[in-house]
Parts: structure tokens; C-alpha cells; sequence
């Protein structure tokens, strides 16, 4: 009898709160919609809270913590899910609590990055305009990702497809032979990783449709532990981009650079640090967004790092185009602006160096080339060269070192006995 009389007090609470609440929205319908279900795991969690269960106190429900996660978790037990959302909206509404929209967030960090990926691919289209490079497959997979992060392609895609371009751009930079093996099995690995988690993605629900309409828990049909496979992929994308980190560092530190220049080629290399970084971020959200917390929100920070982690991908991918963009093209033509100034102002200096060379756009000559009646600026052109240490034994020509001189690194010495070092065009 007490627990009917108990019953109906927390029902006409409830119905006074959505009242007032339903006036002012101007949603009185929400009134008839407050799940039984929902109710029952009231009455029950009540009695053994802090709040009186015979004088039912708004504010004490409302406020008590420990209250609303006990009804939450008897929700998630016993009533639909249906069910669980409407309790959830009608008792948050009851109690005041503002909905959390994350329209700003979505939208500061959106234009944010979008903004950036746009001047770092156009950067990129600058220097292919410009001649400074030639166009490869590294070009060709990096605009299909830019595409693809527009229409919201699959992540893992994305990321794959960043990946190969990464590893493309080092197939053009670096020419030892054993180097190149690692790196197209590298290539191989992120394809077939990728088409197996393509083929878990779409094997994981049966029927497919169950997928998108599972969620209710109304039809029929089962999937395998989607927090599972994200995880999964997760930690193997983590540790590939480790990898693809440290190949390009791991080869630069056994050349014969000056400590400053190649301090200059980890750093430039080594911006994939920061793709690394956001998705052991990515992770974190992805860990988290599996913990019980508001329907509304789960999830999305996941979805926004990993957003990020597109933008950010096709950032480093683009990375040495921007800095040869800025090498090659823009600060030669400031400067050669600077000195036409400058002449202008004292022709009588300009006048007295007129028999010198200007060396503001042009790299010192220290390669032999072969005649192909092109200017050596013509051949060094960004990612398209290769330094290629002639031994003794023609029929056992070696590729010894990378170039680079297109990443304004300056060419690396040998100490061993000297070799005819040569600029070679990749062919395409």
C-alpha cells in the first residue's frame, strides 16, 4: 500500500515538473510520455538514497548524484532503449538541466583545420604549377584523402591512404635499395591491414542493416564488439605511424650531415610526430567515449579527433611541399623583389657588382650531370632526385644517399674515397 501511495506522489511529482517544464517549451504532449519503466527504477533506487522517500523533495532528486546514477544504471538493466531515452530527456528537462551542445566546438575546430588542410594542399598544387615537382602517386593518393576527408569518407580509409602518400614521398626521397624494400613492405601492410578492416567493418553486423538499426533493440540481429575492432585498429594505426616515423629519422642519422643540418632533416622529417600525437589523443576519447555519460555527447569527441587526425595527416603529408614552396619560389622572389629595390636606390653600387653572379635562386654546382641540355635547377626539382654514389665496379652501382638539396638540407658528404655523385631524374 505504501509503495502504491509512493507511486503515486512520484508520478504527480514528475507530472508537476514536466508541467511547468512542457509550459514553458511549449511541449505539453511530453507530459503523457514519462515510461513506466522509468518509474519503477525511481521507486526502487529511492528508499535507499539520501532523499526522503515519504516527502519527495525536486531538489534532493535532482541534485543527488549517486540517485541519478543508480536509476541510470537500473534504466540501462531493465527498460528499453526507447524508454531510456525518454526518461533521460523528461526528468532533465524536470530538473532543469540545460542540454550540452557542442555546435561551437564542432564548428571552431572544423573551420580550423579544414582552413589549414586547404592552404597545405594548395601549397602543394602551387609547386606543381610552378615546376618546382613533378606529379606521383604520393600527389595522386594525398588529393583522393583531401576528397575524401570533404565527403566524410570512412577514417581508417583516410588514414590509410595517408599513410601511402607519406610512404610514397619517401620512396622519391630515398634511393638505397634496402630502404626502399622496408618501405613498399610498409605499403603492403597498410593494404592489406586496411582491407581487413574493411572487411570487418563490413562483417561485423548481421544483417548489415542491423548496424544502423541495432541500436534500439528491436530488431533482429547481432554484431561482433564494435569497441573492440575500433580499439583494435586504434592500436595498430598507432604503432604503424611510430614506424613510418622513424624510418625517414633512422636513415638521416647515419648520413654524413653537419650536426645543424641534420638536426634540420629529423625536424623536417620529424613533423609526423604530431600525427602520432593526435592519435594516441584520438585514443584517449575513444577509450572514454565507451564510459557511461550524456547520449547526446558520447562519441563525439571521438569523432572529432578523429577529424583532426585527417587534417592533420594531410598536413605532414604536405609538409615538405610547403617549406620547398617557401624555399624555391617565395623567398627567391622576395629577395630578387628586395634587390631590384636596392638597385634601384644605389645604381652606382648595383653598377660596381654587375660582374658578379646572384646566387639567391640558384643551388652551388657540385653534381656532375649528365647532358641533357637542361640547367642542374631544371633537375632539382623537390623529391625528384637521387644522389647516386658511382663505385669503382660499374656493374655494381649502388644507391648510396638521398638528396637533400630539395629540402634545403645542402648535399652530404662522403668520407670515403671520393665519388662521382650524380643527378639523376626519377622517371615517372
Amino acid at each position: 500500500m505504501l509503495l502504491r501511495r509512493l507511486q503515486i506522489q512520484l508520478l504527480g511529482l514528475l507530472v508537476a515538473a514536466t508541467l511547468a517544464a512542457a509550459t514553458t517549451v511549449g511541449n505539453i504532449t511530453t507530459v503523457t510520455k514519462i515510461p513506466k519503466c522509468a518509474l519503477r527504477c525511481l521507486v526502487e533506487e529511492l528508499p535507499a538514497s539520501t532523499c526522503p522517500s515519504t516527502t519527495l523533495d525536486k531538489h534532493c532528486i535532482c541534485k543527488n548524484h549517486d540517485l541519478r546514477r543508480a536509476v541510470y544504471d537500473c534504466l540501462t538493466l531493465k527498460c528499453s532503449v526507447r524508454d531510456n531515452f525518454a526518461a533521460i530527456n523528461i526528468t532533465a528537462t524536470a530538473c532543469g538541466v540545460e542540454p550540452v551542445s557542442t555546435v561551437d566546438i564542432s564548428i571552431e575546430f572544423y573551420a580550423t583545420f579544414t582552413t589549414l588542410t586547404v592552404i597545405f594542399i594548395s601549397a602543394r598544387m602551387a609547386t606543381k604549377i610552378a615546376g618546382i615537382s613533378t606529379w606521383w602517386w604520393d600527389d595522386t593518393t594525398i588529393v583522393i584523402v583531401f576528397i575524401s576527408f570533404i565527403y566524410g569518407v570512412r577514417y581508417f580509409v583516410n588514414m590509410a591512404l595517408i599513410k601511402a602518400s607519406i610512404l610514397f614521398g619517401l620512396l622519391r626521397v630515398f634511393p638505397n635499395k634496402n630502404f626502399r624494400r622496408v618501405l613498399w613492405g610498409t605499403q603492403i601492410f597498410n593494404l592489406f591491414f586496411t582491407l581487413a578492416m574493411l572487411g570487418a567493418w563490413f562483417g561485423q553486423c548481421q544483417p548489415m542493416s542491423f548496424y544502423w538499426l541495432g541500436w534500439d533493440g528491436e530488431h533482429e540481429g547481432s554484431c561482433v564488439d564494435k569497441k573492440a575492432v575500433a580499439l583494435a585498429h586504434a592500436g595498430i594505426h598507432l604503432s604503424l605511424d611510430v614506424w613510418i616515423l622513424v624510418l625517414p629519422i633512422n636513415q638521416i642519422a647515419a648520413l654524413n650531415l653537419e650536426k645543424k643540418k641534420k638536426v634540420g632533416a629529423v625536424l623536417m622529417f620529424g613533423v609526423g610526430i604530431f600525427l602520432t600525437i593526435v592519435c594516441a589523443l584520438r585514443i584517449n576519447a575513444l577509450v572514454d567515449g565507451t564510459r557511461p555519460r550524456s547520449i547526446s555527447t558520447r562519441g563525439f569527441w571521438t569523432a572529432l579527433w578523429s577529424n583532426i587526425e585527417n587534417s592533420v595527416g594531410i598536413m605532414v603529408a604536405c609538409m615538405p611541399a610547403m617549406r620547398i614552396l617557401f624555399t624555391q619560389l617565395i623567398i627567391p622572389k622576395i629577395r630578387e623583389s628586395m634587390g631590384e629595390r636596392r638597385h634601384s636606390v644605389a645604381p652606382s653600387t648595383a653598377h660596381s657588382k654587375a660582374g658578379t653572379t646572384s646566387t639567391c635562386n640558384t643551388r652551388p654546382n657540385t653534381y656532375s650531370h649528365h647532358s641533357r641540355g637542361r640547367s642542374l635547377q631544371q633537375v632539382l626539382n623537390i623529391s625528384d632526385i637521387e644522389l647516386i654514389g658511382e663505385r669503382q665496379d660499374e656493374r655494381e652501382r649502388d644507391v648510396e644517399l638521398g638528396d637533400m638539396g630539395d629540402l634545403g638540407l645542402g648535399v652530404p658528404g662522403k668520407k670515403e674515397s671520393p665519388a662521382t655523385v650524380v643527378a639523376q631524374e626519377r622517371p615517372l
